[in-house]
């Protein structure tokens, strides 16, 4: 049976049945709206404390994808991706 996930945000609060539901809800109903992308594009780290290369940059018309297929090399099968 499925379980009800509760994730809380500073904005707002998810509740799905998956991580993939709560992805979809990030990606399509929260990221597009008011600064929520620019936001979490400058909240990005990476690896090895390098610097965000995105920090500041004005981003525009992103591409927002779900339940991609990019083969079984590289990136496989991503539950989401956000193209700028």
């Amino acid at each position: 049976m499925a379980k009800l996930i509760r994730k809380s945000s500073q904005f707002c609060a998810f509740e799905c049945y998956s991580e993939r539901g709560i992805l979809s809800y990030f990606l399509f109903r929260y990221l597009p709206f008011g600064g929520n992308l620019n936001i979490f594009i400058n909240s990005l780290s990476f690896p090895k404390n390098y610097d965000n290369p995105f920090t500041h940059q004005k981003i525009s018309n992103p591409v927002f994808f779900s339940e991609l297929e990019l083969g079984k090399k590289g990136f496989g099968s991503p539950d989401g991706a956000i193209f700028f």
